[in-house]
Parts: C-alpha cells; structure tokens; sequence
C-alpha cells in the first residue's frame, strides 16, 4: 500500500498501479502466434507466478507471525481468487520489490482485492456459514442444492484450494487455444 485517506467518512487505499488483471492479459495476448522460445520462457514463468501465488496463499492460511490475536497465530482465508483479482506488474516504481528471472521480461503476478478474506484465531476455526465468492469459481460443497438435506457446507481454506485450480485450469487452456479457445470455455464455465 501506497497510503490511505479519509474523505467525507470514506476510506480510500491507494496501490501501486497494476498493468492489467489476468483476465485481461488473457484477452489481450495470444500465446499461440507468438515463437517457440517465447512460449517456452513465458509458459515456465507463469507456473513460477503460480508457484509464488501458491507460497502467498499458503502464508494467508497458516500465519505463524501473525499478532492478529493475544491467543496466537491466526488463519486466513481469500474466498475469491479468479482471474480478475490476479494483478500483473511489470514496474515498481519504489523500487522495493526487484523483479528476479523472466519477471524481468514478464513481470510479477501478484493476488489481490482481500475484500472477503479474513483471518482468525485458532478459537475461532477456519469455517464460516457465509458463502459468498464468485459463483463460478465456487467450490461443490458450497453449493445450497449440494445437500438439501444438509445445506451448503462451511467454507473454508479448501474454497481457495479448488479457486486456484480453477483459475490453473483456465491458464492451462488459454496456453494451449489462446484468448478464443480461453473465451469459449469460460463461456461453458459460466454459472448465472
């Protein structure tokens, strides 16, 4: 974060400005018509991004150095990880955060919009009743008419697990159809 204002009793967080999200990185570049070097450099560092992705989320999960609560370390969770709130980056303007490898080329991919996330105390588990996210990246189990006997289940750190997959999954046909092939599956994906 850049910094935070207040203006008539809104709160404003300013960041670093981002090149575009990953959805838009797959409707705006076909890695099919580009040359075989290329591809090979930009497929293996997407799945280092992912990689990274994963290691950050893993963090949010399991937060050992986290004073977020007098009882101990505390656990997190995202509950809406897709494509539009995976940013790229390819400049930092403070300078903080060097860019190693192909980022140099690429860029960085970093998570964003924690606006449903949360962290908690071991007390507190890591389950809620409230199952919000994007529809289409939802897991299952969150389903209402998974169970109707039972109802959706909690949702819980798995809910990102099976979001990232999601989200892999679309790379994985992006790479291989590009943006159109990316389109018409997304398209068959889409729940209302």
């Amino acid at each position: 974060m850049l910094f935070a204002y207040i203006q008539h009793k809104n709160s404003a967080l300013i960041f670093p400005l981002a090149t575009c999200s990953l959805d838009a990185y797959f409707t705006n570049t076909d890695p099919t018509k580009c040359d075989k070097g290329w591809q090979a450099r930009h497929t293996a560092w997407l799945f280092e991004q992912f990689s990274g992705l994963a290691h950050g989320l893993a963090k949010v999960h399991v937060n050992k150095e986290s004073d977020l609560s007098p009882d101990g370390p505390a656990t997190g969770y995202h509950h809406d990880i897709k494509p539009s709130n995976i940013l790229l980056f390819d400049t930092f303007e403070d300078g903080n955060h060097p860019f190693e490898g192909a980022e140099i080329e690429f860029g960085r991919l970093q998570l964003s919009d924690f606006g449903l996330g949360k962290f908690r105390t071991k007390l507190e588990g890591t389950g809620t009743q409230n199952i919000r996210g994007t529809v289409t990246y939802r897991a299952p189990e969150c389903d209402p008419d998974h169970d109707p006997k039972k109802g959706p289940k909690k949702q819980n750190r798995k809910y990102d697990i099976w979001c990232i997959g999601c989200v892999l999954l679309e790379l994985l046909v992006w790479i291989f159809e590009g943006p159109d092939g990316h389109k018409g599956f997304k398209d068959l994906r889409l729940v209302e």
